[in-house]
């Protein structure tokens, strides 16, 4: 997955559960190489199921994702709210 991502040039994962899978030899596998490797930012937790109803709503697969972390000095994640605008 980690070449597929690169090749990809993909700026944001996110997902419906937390980046971290188990069971894997690898502890934290894609979570370790797409933040600290390639520099992609992550979103855990995401409804997705309700993002894809909007946008087969609208026919639309395209959309502007904007959403604002908390300003925490020195933090490393933050909760967020993210906004697909179609």
């Amino acid at each position: 997955m980690i070449p597929w991502l690169k090749q990809r040039d993909i700026a944001i994962l996110a997902a419906d559960h937390p980046q971290y899978v188990s069971p894997s030899p690898l502890v934290g596998a894609v979570h370790d190489f797409a933040l600290v490797h390639l520099g992609i930012h992550l979103i855990d937790n995401c409804d997705l199921e309700a993002l894809s109803e909007a946008a087969a709503a609208r026919k639309r697969w395209d959309f502007l994702l904007t959403m604002a972390p908390i300003p925490v000095i020195g933090g490393t994640g933050s909760p967020i709210n993210p906004i697909a605008t179609f």
